[in-house]
């Protein structure tokens, strides 16, 4: 309904200021299958994560500004649970070996907030590299979970802006985009 809008858009107006719009794309995906599959086709084992706009999380109550695996995990899963509840992803020792699997080697994040009506919530920008290592079911389905963060963001209040991802690899031929 908005693609067609969204697609002409080149400046929006945000809290007094302009916004200028750098890239616009519209993908349409309509089954889970469409990550799954795409993660089964992709062996990547170091990826790169972009945190386009402020992402946050919570952890015991209060705000995580900087990233760690398992707070990236938990927002993936919560999502794509949310979403797609015929392919529920909650199988505990599952979640253990992908969490004790994946490792963040390398980051450049700092940080910055994100204004809701009087709040000012604390986030981060930035990169972070995350490095893969797990037995291949496990690592397809990590790949299908980063194609899915492009769609579904990190963290907390993506509805509202917050949390967009950008997914890369270093390796060759290995592209998360769908």
């Amino acid at each position: 309904v908005f693609g067609s809008v969204l697609e002409k858009t080149e400046k929006i107006p945000l809290n007094n200021a302009l916004m200028q719009v750098e890239e616009s794309c519209c993908r349409v995906v309509e089954k889970p299958e469409d990550f799954l599959n795409r993660g089964r086709e992709l062996h990547c084992l170091r990826s790169e994560l972009r945190f386009r706009s402020p992402t946050a999380f919570r952890q015991a109550g209060r705000y995580a500004i900087y990233t760690e695996t398992g707070l990236i995990l938990q927002s993936l899963l919560a999502g794509w649970n949310q979403l797609h509840p015929e392919y529920l992803l909650e199988d505990g020792d599952m979640l253990a070996e992908l969490k004790g699997g994946i490792n963040i080697v390398d980051y450049s994040l700092r940080t910055v907030r994100f204004r809701l009506k009087d709040t000012a919530v604390p986030g981060c920008l930035g990169w972070a590299t995350v490095e893969a290592r797990l037995p291949m079911v496990l690592l397809e389905l990590w790949n299908a979970l980063l194609c899915f963060a492009q769609f579904s963001g990190l963290g907390i209040k993506t509805a509202l802006g917050m949390g967009g991802v950008k997914t890369f690899s270093t390796a060759a031929g290995c592209s998360f985009e769908l």
